[in-house]
């Protein structure tokens, strides 16, 4: 029956795709549309900011089905889960899109799924087959500085000093790790927020110190963390 369900949500997944004509954009008539709306809610043990890119085993029948639901919709919203007995309400999530998606040879759904923008959530609810949902509101955040699927880009930012070491840091994560180079098939180097964030995403700092910097700590905060992280350790 599982089996049944991922073949299903794999055909909606690619009949919606196959009726897009265009890519997505910001267009801001759009974009005004989704600034307070309600999005199924993922709690997941990962930190992920905009412009992220994560890849999701999906196995469980109540993921299926907000999986499911997230495709009928603009995108679903992973929330930070650091304990796994306690359950609490999120404060804020990344809202993420479904970019890629496949069919393991173990049976397990995978999808990919890119940051969009960070958001508040409020006036959580429990619908049908324990789908958990919460009205979304467009967080400000420093990782949401250029829209992540248009990073194709305007122009050469000039790298600072830190910028440019740290972009040199995360070229080499990138040529060292396959599968991380496989989900971020165009590196926006160039873009001081958009390294930081994924250098953020991936350092040795527990989950509880990486969200201080989503409401309590500014980005030149995170220059100085990062920079001060790098010079002490290796990153593979």
């Amino acid at each position: 029956m599982l089996k049944n369900d991922r073949i299903e949500l794999l055909l909606r997944i690619t009949i919606i795709e196959r009726n897009e004509n265009t890519p997505v954009t910001s267009d801001k008539s759009n974009d005004d549309q989704a600034q307070c709306d309600q999005f199924p809610v993922f709690p997941l043990p990962i930190f992920m900011l905009a412009g992220g890119v994560q890849r999701l085993r999906i196995f469980e029948p109540s993921a299926l089905s907000m999986i499911t639901e997230a495709t009928k919709s603009n995108g679903f919203i992973i929330t930070l889960r650091q304990n796994e007995e306690e359950i609490v309400e999120p404060k804020w999530g990344t809202h993420v899109q479904i970019v890629d998606f496949g069919l393991g040879s173990d049976g397990i759904l995978t999808i990919d799924v890119l940051g969009l923008r960070m958001v508040m959530l409020s006036d959580f609810q429990t619908q049908k087959k324990g789908i958990l949902v919460a009205t979304a509101t467009t967080l400000p955040h420093w990782s949401c500085n250029h829209d992540p699927l248009s990073f194709y880009c305007h122009h050469v930012h000039s790298l600072t000093e830190v910028h440019s070491s740290l972009a040199v840091i995360l070229e080499n994560v990138f040529l060292n790790n396959r599968e991380l180079s496989r989900l971020y098939q165009t590196h926006y180097l160039n873009y001081a927020e958009w390294v930081y964030a994924r250098l953020l995403e991936i350092v040795p700092l527990s989950l509880n110190e990486k969200e201080k910097f989503v409401y309590q700590l500014e980005f030149m905060q995170l220059e100085q963390v990062l920079g001060s992280l790098c010079e002490k350790i290796h990153i593979k």
